[in-house]
C-alpha cells in the first residue's frame, strides 16, 4: 500500500542507521515488523502463568516413543 506520512529526519536516519535498510522503504518496514514482534512477545510474556493447561507430559513422551 502506498501512503504519504511525515517523519523526522533524525528519526529516520536512525532507523536506516539500525536496520540497514537498502532503502528508506525497507528500513521502515523492517523497523515495523520488529515493533510488531516485540509487542506479540510482550504479550506473550503478560500470560504466562494465566493460561491452564491440562497437560500430562508423561502421556505425550509415552506416545512419542
Amino acid at each position: 500500500m502506498r501512503t504519504t506520512i511525515n517523519i523526522p529526519d533524525s528519526l529516520l536516519e536512525e532507523v536506516i542507521s539500525a536496520t540497514k535498510g537498502k532503502s528508506r522503504t525497507e528500513s521502515v518496514v523492517i523497523a515495523m515488523k520488529e515493533y510488531i514482534r516485540m509487542k506479540r512477545k510482550e504479550r506473550l510474556l503478560e500470560s504466562s502463568g494465566k493460561i491452564k493447561l491440562d497437560i500430562d507430559l508423561n502421556k505425550i513422551r509415552k506416545k512419542r516413543s
